[in-house]
């Protein structure tokens, strides 16, 4: 596989019979222009590190639910979670039919930092790092998508608090 360090873009593509295979398909010598988005802040263009690891940190699971890194409407990461209870990681490569999610896992803040930094910088060795499952979504599914993991991890983070106090 490639080194990380002489990738130019997250333009590859995903091989995913064995679930732990990424190979780069293309890269390309221009920037991707990319777009982070949290609940509070809304929209920043070509966001610095700093802003996409300030942006994780307010994510609270309370008025803060969920994050979103894209280079185009539909090439993005994006997560949903708690820090206190986990987040899941979903990645998605040019269409529907290319959306995938972290199997069985919740993820720390940190792992989280890290796969949104790597897909800032075109790196995708951080993918290799978790095993994946493939999501069905409907062209309709959109933002319901984003909105289903965050009320998922609420009513987790809700259970788990009523049972353990």
């Amino acid at each position: 596989m490639t080194d990380g360090a002489a990738l130019q873009s997250i333009d590859f593509a995903l091989d995913f019979p064995n679930t732990r295979t990424c190979d780069l398909a293309t890269t390309k010598s221009s920037k991707q222009k990319m777009k982070f988005e949290t609940e509070l802040a809304g929209i920043s263009e070509n966001p610095t590190e700093e802003r996409i690891l300030t942006g994780l940190d307010s994510i609270d699971g309370d008025e803060c639910n969920f994050a979103i890194l894209s280079s185009d409407d539909m090439t993005y990461v994006q997560t949903a979670g708690d820090p206190a209870i986990g987040f899941v990681l979903e990645y998605q490569k040019g269409s529907l039919a290319e959306h995938y999610r972290v199997k069985n896992q919740e993820l720390s803040l940190d792992e989280i930092k890290k796969a949104f930094t790597a897909f800032s910088k075109g790196d995708v060795s951080w993918i290799d790092t978790y095993e994946w499952e493939k999501e069905n979504l409907s062209p309709k599914s959109g933002c319901m998508t984003v909105l289903a993991i965050a009320l998922t991890s609420v009513l987790s983070y809700i259970a788990k608090d009523r049972i353990w106090g």
